[in-house]
């Protein structure tokens, strides 16, 4: 019976975290955290940079910003100690597993892992067709 009960919860957990906006939920949380940040670049700001730009209609960037819907980047710096009641570890790990979640729950695919400096940036790219 608890087996049947804790998968029902999981199952409805997923459900409910797929249902989110990432970067809603994300902002709507941690937005007055110090060192963290999210930009969502829209359908919008592609044409307006297509436009800007005068960038010829049959070129690969003009397709290929076309084919894509957002981009979105998060980020979070570490907080200096002190300056907060959560450890800086903690919000920054919180975040983290929040985003890995996220990603692996909605199908997205690893796209790219870079570690530099300390930093750990990865990509993730969810496909719709080509």
């Amino acid at each position: 019976m608890k087996t049947i009960v804790t998968v029902c919860f999981v199952f409805f957990l997923t459900l409910s975290l797929a249902g989110q906006d990432l970067f809603t939920s994300l902002t709507e949380k941690y937005a007055s955290k110090e060192g963290f940040s999210a930009t969502n670049l829209t359908r919008d700001m592609f044409d307006l940079y297509l436009r800007k730009k005068q960038v010829e209609p049959n070129s690969p960037v003009s397709e290929t910003l076309r084919k894509l819907n957002n981009i979105l980047v998060i980020s979070q710096s570490i907080i200096p100690v002190g300056k907060t009641e959560d450890k800086p570890a903690d919000v920054v790990q919180e975040i983290h597993s929040a985003i890995l979640s996220h990603y692996k729950t909605q199908s997205f695919t690893l796209f790219k892992t870079e570690n530099r400096m300390g930093e750990d940036l990865k990509v993730y790219l969810k496909k719709n067709g080509e």
